[in-house]
């Protein structure tokens, strides 16, 4: 478990929500960068890669759905200052959970820093991509990690009425969007007293 504290108030892009959706994509992209050998480990190199995704909202999951990161967020605004602080707790060596040691089948211990040093390089060079552009600028990169692309889900419109929507990805302020069956585009907004992270969710149409 580590934490980041990320100020945002030079940013004109939502920072304060965008920072963990941008940490669960620097720690796919960070993984995926670290060659088997970096490991101590032939498996990756020989019989089979590894590959992470993207779940809702901040999860890194292996293609088997597998929990592996877990990210929250707290943010702070005031006049005098604005940050977000982002936690993130990594398996990666833990015997009584799924980790990254018992994915690579390695019987060495894996070395946190080198992992943590391989995301923060990562996570600085998409943070500034999305400071000066905005989250379009790797919109394209994220989705391709982003396991909920075209998955269909019920949502409450705001007339209280049911209805399916088409996932496409997030919006530049780290909500769902999607296209209803009319093929309008809409904003989701979670129903923050429902565990499940996609259910309940309120359609908005822009």
């Amino acid at each position: 478990m580590f934490s980041l504290k990320i100020p945002t108030n030079q940013c004109k892009y939502n920072l304060l929500e965008m920072a963990p959706h941008l940490s669960a994509l620097a720690i796919v992209l960070a993984l995926e960068s670290i060659p088997a050998f970096m490991f101590g480990c032939v498996f990756l190199a020989h019989e089979q890669e590894l590959h992470f995704r993207i779940r809702w909202p901040y999860d890194v999951v292996t293609d088997a759905n597998e929990k592996l990161c877990g990210i929250i967020n707290e943010s702070h605004q005031s006049y005098e200052e604005s940050y977000a602080v982002i936690g993130m707790g990594l398996h990666v060596n833990n015997s009584n959970a799924n980790c990254l040691k018992k994915q690579i089948k390695s019987d060495a211990l894996l070395s946190r820093s080198f992992i943590l040093s391989k995301y923060l390089f990562v996570f600085s060079t998409l943070l500034r991509s999305f400071s000066e552009f905005g989250f379009e600028a790797i919109s394209s990169l994220y989705l391709r990690y982003w396991m909920h692309t075209d998955s269909v889900i019920k949502v409450t419109g705001t007339d209280g009425n049911a209805c399916s929507v088409t996932l496409k990805g997030i919006t530049d302020d780290g909500y769902l969007k999607g296209q209803d069956q009319l093929h309008r585009w809409v904003e989701l907004y979670p129903d923050h007293n429902c565990e499940d992270s996609l259910a309940n969710m309120i359609a908005h149409f822009p």
